[in-house]
């Protein structure tokens, strides 16, 4: 009687155990194989920059599906012209990330709403 629950139990760990790993996850699937932009608000040899390519050497083993961290750099105005791509033309699937300058948060916040003004997205909806 003991032979045959300790069987059952090693039967049920075993099945616990194939069902756990038969199971699909949608977002390592998701990232499995692409690569994802970290793109970088100043310039090239930067303090933002030797940061970002730390950054990107490791963060890829964090995220589910391993993808690959590929580091651009897109710098002027202030990280302004990175923050308007990211919110205007970057695609929102999570293969793009930013690190923009810190000054970046408080010139949307200061900028008075005008047709004229350089910050062209809301920081409420920047994610």
């Amino acid at each position: 009687m003991i032979r045959i629950l300790m069987v059952s139990v090693w039967a049920a760990l075993a099945v616990a155990v194939i069902a756990k790993s038969a199971a699909a996850d949608p977002v390592a699937d998701f990232y499995r194989g692409k690569t994802v932009r970290l793109i970088v608000g100043g310039a090239a040899g930067g303090g933002y920059d030797t940061v970002s390519r730390l950054l990107a050497k490791h963060i890829g083993r964090h995220i589910p599906g391993n993808p690959t961290v590929h580091v651009e750099n897109m710098s002027g105005a202030g990280s302004l012209i990175l923050m308007n791509y990211i919110h205007n033309r970057s695609p929102s699937d999570g293969t793009v990330m930013a690190m923009p300058t810190t000054n970046v948060l408080f010139d949307a916040k200061l900028q008075p709403p005008a047709a004229g003004r350089n910050a062209v997205f809301d920081i409420k909806r920047v994610s």
